[in-house]
């Protein structure tokens, strides 16, 4: 509800008046283990590996996408959403959903709005 980019940049400003940690899919899709040790790490939770590991496992695209409490798919079932929740899993799909010109377009306002903002983002990775 409202610009991607006014969200991000506020969120970000309010980071430390808020407490607010920034996680990327892209990063949990390289590191999913080592994105929950920061995520403890900011919580200031001191878990043991073996408790990350099952973190770590249950927090995968596929176990969440068989996982009916993750994947809302009983809202789905019953028409609350029209379509299913979680897609693929991968980074990099909107190649196959943006045009070279919605891309184009995309890539000038993004550079615009996201101008001298410190955090970068992943668009794409080797799969």
């Amino acid at each position: 509800m409202g610009s991607w980019f006014h969200h991000v940049r506020e969120y970000h400003q309010a980071r430390g008046q808020l407490n607010i940690h920034f996680v990327q899919y892209e990063n949990m899709l390289k590191d999913l283990r080592g994105e929950v040790v920061k995520l403890c790490a900011f919580l200031g939770e001191d878990l043991t590996d073996e408790v990350i590991d099952h973190i770590a496992e249950t927090s995968t695209f596929k176990s969440m996408k068989t996982n009916p409490k993750a994947n809302y798919k009983d809202l789905v079932l019953n028409n609350i959403y029209q379509k299913e929740t979680m897609r693929k899993g991968i980074a990099g799909d909107w190649k196959n959903a943006f045009t070279v010109d919605q891309n184009e377009r995309f890539d000038k306002v993004f550079k615009e709005k996201m101008e001298n903002f410190p955090l970068s983002c992943i668009w794409e990775m080797n799969q």
